[in-house]
């Protein structure tokens, strides 16, 4: 499904290549293009965070939005 998702998301957007997609989601590291072909290939488990910005990303869940209902003030 992982796999079904990210290859959605390259068609119908900017992020046309796995290097787009790794910066897209905010993955760091030397490896993080071989992490995200391990997410999709299903070897490793995404992390919910990921998984939640592709669904939302996808139209697959709606993104949820928290008003603000505070802000603090400075002494």
């Amino acid at each position: 499904i992982v796999h079904a998702y990210i290859d959605q998301l390259k068609r119908n957007s900017e992020y046309t290549t796995d290097a787009a997609v790794v910066k897209w989601l905010g993955l760091k590291g030397n490896n993080a293009e071989r992490r995200l072909r391990s997410y999709k290939s299903g070897e490793n488990t995404l992390p919910y965070g990921v998984w939640r910005k592709i669904l939302v990303a996808t139209g697959r869940v709606p993104q949820e939005i928290v008003p603000v209902i505070a802000f603090m003030k400075g002494k």
